[in-house]
């Protein structure tokens, strides 16, 4: 008996072992974090748990997990929020792909995330599409503090304008008492120019948030 191996199943074995290689390549690729898990439900089909079964090379850039195939999240993260849990078993058992952006507390980074159920719908497997959208999070929140601060700021000198503008025309209904005209005029000025800045800082700001 032969023990040298076909030449057919030599070259089958040399292709599967090509694509092996250019789909890990293509997987490793991917800037985004990418990662293969499988869903674990309970006895009333409860998204429990959900294990990695394929993890890229960005996974552990965009997530900080070390190590993580073969792992279940409730090991990684015991406290992981019930949501994500809940919405990738959703996605599993319905097979409908979703799109969202959610902050992970465990992991704390906020994530655009999208997610859609790879393989046979037995195996409860999702495909995990995500990136760590920090930046962007932390420029909306600080446009956010800003606009609020803005707004409380900008009744200040709006106040004053209305009060200043009614003084003036108080004084110009009484021609034989303008003594108090430049003095007016110059508070006036003032707090409009006050106003001006306010809003350059506040067109300054969403044209940094538009453009980022």
């Amino acid at each position: 008996k032969s023990d040298s191996v076909h030449p057919a199943t030599e070259a089958t074995e040399k292709a599967l072992l090509w694509t092996e290689r250019k789909y890990k390549a293509l997987f490793d690729s991917i800037d985004e974090g990418l990662c293969i898990i499988e869903i674990l439900f309970d006895l009333r089909d409860r998204p429990v748990d959900y294990c990695f079964l394929e993890v890229n090379a960005a996974f552990e850039r965009q997530t900080g997990i070390h190590h993580a195939t073969g792992k279940c999240m409730r090991e990684i993260a015991p406290k992981h929020e019930e949501y994500w849990f809940e919405i990738f078993g959703q996605v599993a058992l319905t097979g409908e792909s979703i799109r969202f952006e959610s902050y992970a507390k465990e992991l704390n980074h906020w994530y655009e995330v999208y997610a859609f159920r790879t393989g046979e719908p037995a195996q409860h497997r999702v495909a995990v599409l995500f990136k760590d959208i920090d930046g962007r999070k932390s420029v909306e929140q600080l446009k956010d503090d800003f606009i609020s601060v803005a707004s409380h700021e900008l009744r200040t000198p709006l106040t004053g304008i209305k009060g200043y503008t009614d003084l003036l025309k108080r004084e110009l209904q009484q021609p034989t008492q303008k003594g108090n005209l430049p003095a007016l005029v110059n508070k006036l000025s003032k707090q409009v120019n006050r106003l001006t800045n306010l809003v350059d800082n506040l067109l300054e700001t969403t044209n940094v948030s538009q453009n980022k």
